[in-house]
C-alpha cells in the first residue's frame, strides 16, 4: 500500500517511533508529514486561518492543538491535490491499527462506490453516511 501519510509534530519523536513500528508490523511504509504546531502560531496567524467563531473558541479554550491539526490536514490535502495524487491514506501519529488493518482495509475498499472523495476510517466526531459497518 503506497501513499500512507502520517502527520507528526517535530517534537513528538516518541510517537513517530511508535507509529512507525506499528505500521511496519502491518506492512505499511509511512511518509512523515510535519504537523503544524498550533502552540507556535500567534493569534494573528490563527485569526487569518479560521472563522471568527472558531477563532474565539480557540482563544477562549487555549486549545491550539485543534487549529494545528486542522492546518496540518488542510496543508496535506492541498499538497496531494497539487501533486495530483490519485489516493492517499492519511493518519495521525496516535492512530491504533486494528489487527489485520491492511488486509481489512483492502477488502473494505472493494465495496466503496466509484465516485468517492473521502472515506473516514475513524474520527472523533463522525458525520456522513455509512455504507456498511466498516465503511
Amino acid at each position: 500500500m503506497n501513499n500512507v501519510y502520517c502527520i507528526n509534530l517535530q517534537r513528538s519523536k516518541d510517537r513517530w517511533n511508535e507509529i512507525t513500528k506499528n505500521a511496519n508490523n502491518e506492512g505499511l511504509k509511512l511518509i512523515r508529514v510535519e504537523a503544524v504546531d498550533g502552540k507556535k502560531l500567534n493569534p494573528i496567524e490563527i485569526k487569518d486561518k479560521c472563522t471568527d467563531d472558531y477563532y474565539k473558541s480557540i482563544m477562549k479554550s487555549n486549545n491550539y492543538g485543534n487549529i494545528g491539526c486542522y492546518l496540518s490536514h488542510s496543508n496535506l490535502w492541498k499538497k496531494l491535490k497539487l501533486d495530483k495524487t490519485e489516493y492517499a491514506l492519511i493518519i495521525e501519529d496516535d492512530v491504533i491499527f486494528n489487527d489485520n488493518f491492511k488486509k481489512n482495509l483492502q477488502k473494505n475498499l472493494e465495496e466503496i462506490p466509484e465516485n468517492w472523495d473521502i472515506i473516514f476510517l475513524g474520527l472523533t466526531r463522525p458525520c456522513g453516511n455509512n455504507l456498511n459497518n466498516n465503511i
